[in-house]
């Protein structure tokens, strides 16, 4: 009898781990789906669309590889020299926007200023001179 029981709690267990539950679950992860940038100076002017994975990749590495300075003093005017611009588009529908000015400033979804490294800053051009659009 003892034995019974044990096989038979063994064999429940095992179809336990059978059962799949289908639970939603809040801040589900977001995946990049494509990246649309970007940037003028005048005499420089490009637009880039992406949607491959390693393209996807370089701008944000771009991105999260930025020095930040803090914010500018309420005085400081930011300039219109070159304008870099990025959008990026999540799987779940929501984006987020960074604005770059001048080499020396950036900003997420129309947030505050802030300084930024300018020789980091000088690479987004040259990024995007470098990758074609793929859509």
């Amino acid at each position: 009898m003892h034995r019974l029981a044990v096989w038979i709690l063994l064999f429940t267990l095992s179809l336990s781990g059978c059962t799949r539950l289908e639970r939603p679950t809040e801040g589900s992860p977001r995946v990049v789906t494509g990246i649309e940038a970007s940037f003028d100076s005048g005499t420089v002017q490009l637009h880039r669309q992406y949607s491959d994975s390693e393209k996807l990749r370089s701008v944000l590495n771009y991105l999260r590889c930025l020095k930040l300075y803090g914010k500018p003093e309420p005085e400081v005017v930011i300039p219109a020299l070159s304008r870099g611009h990025i959008v990026i588009f999540f799987s779940d529908g929501t984006t987020k926007t960074y604005e770059q000015r001048g080499d020396q400033f950036l900003r997420q979804d129309s947030g505050p200023w802030y300084y930024l490294n300018p020789e980091q800053a000088q690479e987004l051009p040259l990024l995007l001179g470098m990758m074609e659009s793929d859509i």
